[in-house]
């Protein structure tokens, strides 16, 4: 109980830090830039292609715009494998939005086996770059009960 109690002063302390100050990514690379504007124009097809070159595939910005163009099906077939499978690499490169998405749906169970720890990492990450609704996450994470096992609910001892 007391590594509960710890753990929830750290998220509440973590989500408060962000208030102090944020952070916003600015896309820096010509190329997504301009898949950007393919984007605002409508042209999906074109910003799949721009955003699949092979030379962006360690762009955390591309792979975070590619991973969006799969998951709601825009200029490319629906994917949702796909989708997370780049969704999870954004994340490895250091995303935000990426860390963010991702924690939630590895703390929720969304699409994914769950996995809280891995989720509250990824939030933690995401909230300290400044990202508001992972902060909010994470208290709200802090102030809900741990989920009890099976293991834990059939232990005759608890």
């Amino acid at each position: 109980m007391a590594l509960h109690r710890t753990l929830r002063m750290s998220l509440l302390l973590c989500g408060l830090a962000i208030f102090a100050g944020t952070s916003a990514l600015a896309v820096e690379n010509p190329a997504v830039q301009a898949a950007d504007d393919m984007i605002r124009s409508r042209d999906f097809a074109g910003a799949f292609a721009a955003l699949s070159a092979p030379e962006l595939a360690s762009d955390a910005e591309a792979v975070w715009r590619l991973a969006s163009l799969y998951e709601a099906g825009l200029g490319v077939e629906k994917d949702a494998t796909r989708a997370l499978e780049l969704t999870r690499r954004a994340a490895e490169l250091g995303h935000v939005e990426a860390e963010y998405r991702l924690g939630r749906m590895l703390i929720d169970g969304d699409g994914v086996d769950t996995d809280r720890d891995a989720g509250i990492v990824l939030l933690e990450k995401a909230s300290a770059a400044g990202h508001v609704r992972a902060a909010e996450a994470l208290v709200a994470v802090a102030l809900a009960p741990i989920p009890e096992t099976e293991e834990l609910q059939d232990d005759p001892e608890i």
